[in-house]
């Protein structure tokens, strides 16, 4: 008998950890799959982001000019440089695109309250925990205008917190699940 429950509890053993093996490589696909999207759709956007000399007409969405590409739009390109890492960014959120973009959650650049959500892919904003206070967060609208932030403060909050993530009290705010997805890691910046 003890025999029996012994191979049955090794089997279920290795049904778990094949089960976490499985789970983990599912995950790393997801995370390369983002990242070869990104650098695709963050080529595209720098030809579709004009140079400041030429103000053409955008479309706009949520009261900010968005540019088209492969059928989503786009309001700019976010760039982390002491991650070496810039991002397109989607002009409205939807929990499905996420899986290629941050997107704006909330708000504009243009009034001061702007708001942007990304997976915590180690592609996307995953990084975002290893931002100093002081670090430079620059945002290029489709609209040619560069927008220069400096991250002034980081907090952890309730994933039910997005009246605090919204308030409009930072120029912007960045936002991610923390691993587990039980709490969302979120970064401050002021407009420098």
């Amino acid at each position: 008998m003890k025999k029996r429950v012994w191979t049955v509890v090794t089997v279920l053993g290795i049904l778990f950890l094949a089960g976490a093996a499985g789970l983990t490589l599912w995950n790393f696909n997801t995370d390369q799959a983002a990242a070869e999207e990104s650098r695709s759709l963050l080529t595209e956007l720098a030809e579709a982001i004009p140079e400041v000399e030429a103000q053409p007409v955008f479309p706009v969405e949520n009261g900010m000019p968005v540019v088209e590409v492969e059928g989503q739009n786009y309001m700019g390109a976010i760039n982390f440089p002491d991650l070496d890492r810039e991002l397109p960014v989607l002009a409205s959120y939807e929990l499905e695109k996420l899986k290629t973009a941050p997107a704006v959650y909330h708000g504009t650049p243009q009034t001061g309250d702007l708001v942007i959500c990304a997976h915590n892919y180690r592609s996307h904003f995953g990084p975002l925990q290893r931002l100093p206070i002081g670090a430079q967060v620059l945002l290029k609208a489709v609209d040619g205008n560069l927008y220069e932030y400096q991250v002034a403060a980081t907090e952890v909050v309730s994933p039910f917190a997005v009246a605090d993530v919204t308030s409009g009290e930072w120029d912007l705010t960045l936002f991610t699940c923390t691993l587990g997805g039980r709490t969302r890691y979120v970064v401050r910046c002021d407009l420098i």
